[in-house]
């Protein structure tokens, strides 16, 4: 049984390090270049096991290359229970552009990634159990709405983060229970300025009977429940790189609803983890453990 089962994409992030982005057209010169494990489903995997939750696993699709191996040795190596499907294409990669803002862009190449099924997915939630689920948009739509129904089905808590946005079917709202997303994608998902239109996306949400948790940066975030909305402060923090905050903050809302806590205990908790991941570079090599960010100022 695992508690928190996230199923979702691992991939290779090669990070580029820059003064400031490039125009279109435009040639500058970087920093410095890095590789790190990285993927929307690894990052929330192994920010959840550094927070000490006992039994995380992960579902999804690595290459049979080298990179596949890393990551899932790399996983491995943070306690997190691989339920991975190896297939004959390559391994999910990354292109990240990180300014000296800590601001990024991102490029994601899906590659086996897109090999994750359905049929992979309900599989794996019925054996594992889980507590709670978490699924993204880096694995093909028919396998995220797997995911969600067969959370369902066993009872599990079904955390939704659609990132990279894509269309939202409604069967796939009606499964899930908690809505992660930012500014950019609440707008994406309702057609609605989260500036403008509060109230109205507040009505959105309580329609389809989903808690929202919309994460605001820096500021921390918003939980929506009931119509209402509730803001969390984040810790203030001297941001160096921000690849990756918003999955250490699900993971960790992830970890904190296992073992109970309301949404809004949850949010304010994961955004003292998202703070965290945010002075340091890279998505997982800044995540830390419960005790790292129990010690964030």
């Amino acid at each position: 049984m695992s508690e928190v089962l996230v199923v979702g994409s691992l991939n290779v992030d090669v990070i580029v390090r820059t003064p400031r982005f490039p125009a279109p057209g435009e040639t500058i010169l970087g920093d410095e270049i890095t590789r790190c494990p990285g993927g929307k489903g690894m990052n929330q995997a192994v920010a959840a096991s550094r927070l000490g939750m006992t039994s995380v696993g992960l579902v999804g699709c690595v290459g049979d290359d080298p990179d596949g191996e890393w990551l899932t040795a790399l996983a491995d190596r943070d306690q997190v229970e691989c339920r991975l499907s190896t297939v004959a294409a390559p391994t999910g990669t990354a292109l990240i552009t990180v300014d000296h803002t800590g601001e990024n862009t991102i490029i994601v190449v899906g590659g086996a990634n897109n090999a994750v099924t359905s049929t992979q997915i309900h599989e794996q939630i019925t054996l594992a159990r889980p507590e709670v689920v978490t699924t993204m948009l880096e694995i093909p739509m028919d396998a995220v709405m797997a995911a969600a129904r067969a959370g369902q089905q066993m009872g599990a808590r079904v955390i939704l983060n659609p990132s990279p946005f894509q269309s939202l079917p409604d069967e796939l709202l009606v499964d899930t229970d908690v809505l992660v997303l930012n500014e950019v994608e609440i707008e994406q998902a309702t057609g609605l300025s989260w500036r403008e239109d509060r109230a109205r996306i507040t009505g959105w949400l309580a329609e389809r009977q989903l808690l929202g948790v919309v994460t605001l940066g820096a500021v921390g975030a918003a939980v929506i429940r009931d119509r209402q909305i509730t803001e969390i402060a984040s810790p203030k923090v001297q941001a160096v790189d921000t690849v990756g905050c918003g999955d250490a903050l699900t993971g960790a809302l992830a970890v904190r609803l296992a073992r109970g806590d309301d949404v809004e205990q949850a949010t304010a908790f994961a955004c003292r983890v998202a703070a965290h991941a945010a002075t340091g570079y890279g998505a997982q090599p800044s995540y830390g453990t419960a005790e790292q960010v129990g010690a964030l100022g």
